[in-house]
């Protein structure tokens, strides 16, 4: 389903916002 991929691509994106956050905590 549609909404499954959509899902996974959004898990992708917070997943890459909070890494950035947290190299720029470093």
């Amino acid at each position: 389903r549609k909404a499954m991929q959509d899902l996974k691509v959004l898990a992708q994106e917070i997943r890459a916002e909070v890494t950035d956050k947290k190299n720029t905590g470093k």
